[in-house]
């Protein structure tokens, strides 16, 4: 089903989402450092999310269950969302 997608491009998102997961740990850890105590900005699960999406088409791209399964499994995706997806995948 993907297999026209060029590589450049599926390599693109999956570092994305790296990039977004670890801004948002440095983003998190800057405000923190500034408030003198730990707090969790809405930048940083806004960050978590775009990241996670990112993740979880990459995983479905490459049709790697793991990654899919751990990314639903962070995000309670709900399961009906996951079926579909995979339904989809193999019609």
């Amino acid at each position: 089903m993907f297999q026209n997608i060029p590589v450049w491009l599926i390599l693109t998102i999956g570092f994305s989402a790296q990039m977004f997961f670890g801004l948002r740990t440095m983003l998190q850890w800057l405000k923190s450092e500034a408030a003198h105590k730990s707090v969790s900005p809405v930048s940083y699960w806004i960050f978590s999310v775009i990241g996670a999406c990112l993740m979880f088409i990459y995983g479905v791209i490459r049709n790697d269950f793991p990654i899919i399964g751990t990314v639903r499994k962070c995000c309670a995706f709900p399961n009906e969302l996951i079926a579909n997806v995979l339904e989809i995948m193999y019609l």
